[in-house]
């Protein structure tokens, strides 16, 4: 018991620190999917919210203390804290990494509970387990959009500094030069 217990305050505190990394990208993404992104992130911390409740609560069930104070929390997370002042698609990847890290832990804790015949334990987990899992899938696609635009053609103006990208959509610089570029054509 005592090493599903350990697997629970671990999930419990790492659940947390993934919780305030989401947060924090949330109000801290930059760039052009700011919106889109913003909103993903927002989603996924309200989740991992209540997930952090009833994970609680049913620790509590089990007769186990919550790990206090926050140095704790974050001394007992496997997962490690913010980065400071990431871009928009190294939040993605820390996300993405941390998520299937959780996925992992969760697993654990999900078949030493089913040893032990705590049957609910390792639902609750499952639980977390598939919407994490859906997490996943959807901070991987937002990475293969990004390298999809890494790919295309970024040319600057020598005259105005502007910088333009290789889309679809014609884009002009602006100044008396008259840069055009479009997709990977200048």
């Amino acid at each position: 018991m005592d090493e599903l217990y350990e697997l629970l305050h671990k999930s419990q505190t790492s659940l947390f620190c993934l919780f305030q990394k989401t947060w924090i990208y949330h109000w801290n993404v930059i760039g052009p999917d700011f919106h889109q992104l913003h909103t993903v992130f927002g989603g996924q911390y309200e989740t991992m919210f209540e997930e952090i409740d009833k994970l609680s609560e049913h620790m509590r069930y089990l007769r186990m203390k919550i790990v206090g104070p926050i140095s704790r929390v974050a001394e007992t997370s496997i997962l490690p804290e913010a980065a400071m002042n990431p871009t928009a698609e190294a939040m993605i990847s820390q996300l993405l990494a941390d998520n299937k890290k959780l996925i992992d832990l969760l697993t654990q804790v999900s078949e030493k509970a089913d040893d032990q015949r705590l049957y609910a334990t390792s639902n609750l987990v499952q639980e977390i387990m598939e919407n994490h899992g859906k997490f996943v899938w959807m901070l991987r696609s937002f990475l293969k959009e990004w390298k999809g635009w890494l790919k295309m053609l970024i040319v600057r103006c020598k005259c105005c500094n502007k910088e333009l990208l290789g889309t679809p959509k014609l884009q002009v610089c602006g100044c008396p030069n008259q840069m055009t570029v479009k997709e990977d054509k200048i």
